[in-house]
C-alpha cells in the first residue's frame, strides 16, 4: 500500500534528509562512473540541513511529499516556484527496494497536482542521462526535453537533461 503525505514537521525533514543522504551516495557513484568529479554536485544538491530543507519546502509556493509503503519510508519528491507561473520538480527519489511498485509515479502525480493546485502553469526539472527510468517516467507525464534553463548542477552539462511540460497536459 502506497501512502503519500506532505512533509510539515522537523521530524519529517530529518526523514527526508536520510533519503537525500542515500540519494547522494547513489548519485555520486553514478556520476563518478561517467568520469565526472562530483565535488560541486554534492555541495550544490546535497549539503542542506534538515532545517534548511524545512524552510525551503514549507515556504511559499513549495511542498515536499514523503511516500510510504506499508508504513516504511520509501521515497520523496517536491517542488518549488521558479517564477512566472513555473515550478520546478525537485528531489524525486525512491529507495531501491521500493522501485517497481509505482512509487515514482505516485510521487510525481502528487507533485504535479500540488503544482497545479498552487496555480503553476508549467513544470520543469533537471535530471541526468543515466537516470533513464526517471526520464521515461517524466515523459509518460508529458515532459519533453528542452534547452537548458540554467547552468547544470555541478557543471555537469554533458550529462544534464532539462525537461518541462504544461501542467494539465500530463497523462495521469
Amino acid at each position: 500500500m502506497v501512502d503519500i503525505s506532505v512533509a510539515t514537521t522537523l521530524a519529517d525533514f530529518h526523514a527526508f534528509h536520510s533519503l537525500l543522504d542515500e540519494m547522494a551516495v547513489w548519485d555520486d557513484a553514478e556520476t563518478r562512473a561517467q568520469g565526472h568529479d562530483t565535488t560541486a554536485l554534492l555541495l550544490e544538491a546535497y549539503s542542506d540541513s534538515a532545517e534548511d530543507l524545512l524552510a525551503h519546502f514549507t515556504g511559499p509556493g513549495a511542498t515536499l511529499f514523503l511516500a510510504y509503503h506499508c508504513a516504511k519510508l520509501a521515497g520523496c519528491g517536491g517542488f518549488s516556484g521558479a517564477g512566472d507561473g513555473v515550478a520546478e520538480v525537485e528531489k524525486i527519489y525512491v529507495r531501491p527496494e521500493f522501485r517497481g511498485l509505482g512509487m515514482g509515479a505516485a510521487l510525481l502525480r502528487a507533485v504535479m497536482t500540488g503544482m497545479s493546485s498552487g496555480g503553476y502553469q508549467r513544470a520543469r526539472l533537471e535530471t541526468t542521462t543515466f537516470m533513464t527510468s526517471a526520464i521515461a517516467l517524466y515523459g509518460h507525464f508529458g515532459f519533453t526535453i528542452v534547452a537548458p534553463f540554467r547552468p547544470s548542477l555541478g557543471n555537469l552539462g554533458s550529462m544534464s537533461v532539462f525537461m518541462d511540460c504544461e501542467l494539465g497536459a500530463q497523462d495521469t
